[in-house]
Order: structure tokens, then C-alpha cells, then sequence
């Protein structure tokens, strides 16, 4: 494997030779107190870990500003919750309108492991947007909380194609494939899609909208299956509406969900802990509330994944709000 190097010249006759593998290393994840238990059971704690922005299954960016692969960043959080055995809950903080079908998908089945293995509560505390995949994940928690002005549902799947083929007619270019069978260069962005080529992809999009419905009618066992697949109509709603439909449990903000977490743990003043890697500014929220009197450190951040679909669109199957 090849080695690239980087020099800082520190006078006119030597230089440091730092590797650019060590500085671009991410730092590790470690644990942030929000506010500290007391008394007997202080030490148990409630976890926060927080899902913002679009969910992508792989790093974007450059050299100078780089974004991190969202799902191996929850993987890392999810890891400093089984790996302590003093973490009695955890709680998702949700602002997100969904992603990629199998980044989503991957988050919600680690969801599942992590309550298999360690049996703890989990509940979901949707912020501002829990929808389409956003929403999938929060389907993994025990119990789902939404703010009163929050936006839930988009239950559905979309693929979009950017088709470039009219604009290189104009401009004079033209885009040469050669494929080995016909529906090899399928949703190529240089020609227009067929019908034929549309009804394949409608397919796979059917068997993941599918796949959608089945987590729904798992994660809202009271809704019944007919009344999913009504739901399952791409509509979102405001919390009270969502509330109606069955789709969340109770309003409440995220004050109100570490009291609900620490009622199912059965503990008492719980430490109150979120994750962040070393050396990073996250911006993803300052937490100001109460577990039972309590206050919180105003400085409290949760998890930033700065999570953004790319500058240039490629093809994907989406659970994705996206007006």
C-alpha cells in the first residue's frame, strides 16, 4: 500500500514528515455528560443519541471539509451503550426526513440487536421531522414522542433520476454505451427510460414500499394491517394528527421522554449521557430540560452528522421526505 506523505517545512534545512492518514484519522467517540445523577442510583444512566439531517450509508466531501458515513457513526454510539453496562435506557433524538433504504433499514435492525442484547427500554423523541426513513428508524423504539409541532409519516419510497439526454442533444454531445443486455444501463441519466425500463424499477420500488409497511405494521402493533397500508400513502402530519392515527404515542418533548425512559428502567436522577467525537464542534442541538428537577448542562450536544444528500444527484432507492 502506498504511503502518501505531507511536509511542513520548519526551516530552510530540515522539515517534519506527518502523515496524512494521521491527520485525517477521525478522533474517537467518547462520552458527554448532560447532566449528573445523584444519590443512589446517580450512576445509572439514560443515553441520547441523536439522528439529524439525511441518512447516508457512505462519507462525502473533500480533503478540507469532510462528512462521515452516518450509519458507522450510529454504529460507534450504539456501541458505547452495549458496552456499558450502567446505560439502563436509551433514548433516539429524531430530526431527520429519511435517507437511503439500507442505511435506514441497517440503523433500525441495530436498534433491534442493541434490545435484544443489553434489554433496555428504547424510545424515539421526534424533534421537528421524523419522516419516511426517519420515521423507519424511530419504529425500532418502544415507544415514539413527538413534539406538538413536529412532522411525522411519509410512509413510502421514491427513486428519481436526473436525465440530462435533451440538454447534450442541444449542446452537441452525445454519450456512447455499450452494453453486453438491454437493461443494462437502466435509469442511465444520457437517454430517456423507457416504459418498460420504468415498470422494472416500479418492481423493486413496490417490494421496498412493502418492506416499509411490514416495519410499520411491527413497530404500531394496534394500527392493524389494513389501516397501514391506508397510511401508507406518503401523506405526513403534525404531531396531534399522527397522534390520532396511531402513528406516535404522546406529545412530548425530550424532557418529557428521559422522565418516561427512567420510569421504564426503573431508576431514580439518572445520569443523562450523549456521545461525541473528540476535537469536533457538533452543532446538532443544546439540550436544556429536567429528569425530575434536575437541570441540564446548558452546553449538552448530541450526536451532528452533518448528514446531506451530494452535491451531484446519483440514482438511489429512498425512504425520503423530500418536498
Amino acid at each position: 500500500m502506498r504511503v502518501v506523505l505531507l511536509s511542513f517545512a520548519l526551516s530552510a534545512t530540515g522539515c517534519v514528515v506527518i502523515p496524512i492518514a494521521d491527520l485525517l484519522k477521525p478522533k474517537p467517540v467518547k462520552e458527554h455528560v448532560l447532566t449528573e445523577g445523584k444519590g443512589v442510583f446517580g450512576k445509572d444512566k439514560i443515553a441520547v443519541i441523536q439522528i439529524e439531517g439525511v441518512i447516508a450509508s457512505r462519507a462525502s466531501g473533500n480533503l478540507l471539509s469532510l462528512q462521515v458515513n452516518s450509519v458507522n457513526e450510529f454504529h460507534e454510539r450504539l456501541k458505547q451503550v452495549r458496552d456499558d453496562s450502567r446505560v439502563k435506557a436509551l433514548v433516539l433524538r429524531i430530526s431527520s426526513p429519511g435517507g437511503e433504504v439500507t442505511a435506514c433499514d441497517v440503523m433500525h435492525q441495530e436498534i433491534f440487536r442493541l434490545k435484544s442484547d443489553r434489554e433496555i427500554p428504547v424510545l424515539a423523541s421526534i424533534v421537528d421531522v421524523g419522516a419516511s426513513g426517519g420515521y423507519y428508524v424511530a419504529l425500532a423504539a418502544d415507544e415514539i414522542y413527538a413534539r406538538r409541532t413536529a412532522v411525522v409519516g411519509s410512509i413510502g419510497v421514491l427513486i428519481q433520476s436526473l436525465n440530462v439526454a435533451g440538454l447534450f442533444e442541444k449542446i452537441g454531445l452525445e454519450m456512447t454505451t455499450v452494453k453486453s443486455v438491454g437493461f443494462k444501463d437502466l435509469v442511465s441519466p444520457y437517454k430517456a427510460s423507457r416504459p418498460e425500463e420504468i415498470a422494472v424499477l416500479q418492481d423493486v420500488v413496490t417490494a421496498m414500499h412493502e418492506r416499509f409497511v411490514d416495519i410499520v405494521d411491527v413497530g404500531r402493533p394496534k394500527l392493524g394491517r389494513p389501516a397501514v397500508s391506508e397510511l401508507a400513502d406518503g401523506k405526513v402530519y403534525v404531531a396531534e394528527k399522527a397522534l390520532d392515527l396511531g402513528l406516535v404515542d404522546k406529545i412530548g418533548g425530550l424532557s418529557d421522554v428521559l422522565v418516561r425512559a427512567a420510569e421504564l428502567a426503573d431508576i431514580q436522577d439518572p445520569t443523562v449521557v450523549t456521545y461525541r467525537r473528540e476535537g469536533t464542534n457538533s452543532d446538532a442541538y443544546t439540550i436544556k430540560s429536567s429528569v425530575e428537577g434536575a437541570r441540564m448542562s446548558s452546553d449538552g450536544q448530541g450526536l451532528s452528522m452533518n448528514l446531506q444528500i451530494d452535491t451531484l444527484p446519483r440514482t438511489r432507492f429512498l425512504y425520503l421526505w423530500a418536498p
